[in-house]
Formats: C-alpha cells, structure tokens, sequence
C-alpha cells in the first residue's frame, strides 16, 4: 500500500468572519501591506458583500493601477453583479499591457 503524502482529509478553512478578523489585524500593524486589501475584498466577495468588496480594490487600483489579480477580482465582482459585458469591460484595462 502506497502512503499519500497529501492528507485527502483537511480541516476547513476558518470562518470568513474570523479570516476578515486576520486580514484587518495585519493591514492594521502593517499599513505598509497595501495588497491586504485585496485579500479583504476577496473575503468581502465571499460573504456577497460586493459593494464593499468593490470599494477596496477601487481603493487598492488607484495607487497599484496595474495589479492583474485586483483587475481579475473586480472583474468577477462585476461579473456576478452586472453581467459579463461588465465584466469583460473591467478587464479590457488589461488589454494590451504587453506578456502576449
């Protein structure tokens, strides 16, 4: 019999409240960890709270306009709340930023 090496049984993640909690304890000590932000929205997404989510990457992408990973968050956002024209909107920013 082969031993895994991976576990197939994990604990599961925490609570998103509790993750939130982390996020908000880290950009508070570390104000200098602006991409905790996109961590929180990506949070504030799975808790269906989009506009909030919304409001952090709009904060992040003003001062890291270039951030794929925000881009592709926002996108989904958009996605799930405006439809898919929304979202292939917020990412045509992308378009043409060279890699292809």
């Amino acid at each position: 019999m082969c031993n895994n090496p991976f576990p197939t049984h994990t604990q599961p993640p925490p609570p998103l409240q509790e993750t939130e909690a982390l996020f908000r304890r880290v950009l508070q000590s570390h104000k200098d960890y602006a991409a905790i932000n996109v961590y929180l929205a990506l949070v504030q997404y799975r808790s269906d709270n989009s506009d909030a989510a919304l409001q952090l990457l709009a904060g992040y992408l003003h001062t890291h306009p270039l951030s794929l990973s925000a881009h592709n968050l926002q996108a989904a956002i958009q996605c799930k709340v405006q439809g898919a024209q929304a979202a292939e909107q917020a990412l045509r920013v992308c378009v043409g930023w060279g890699g292809g």
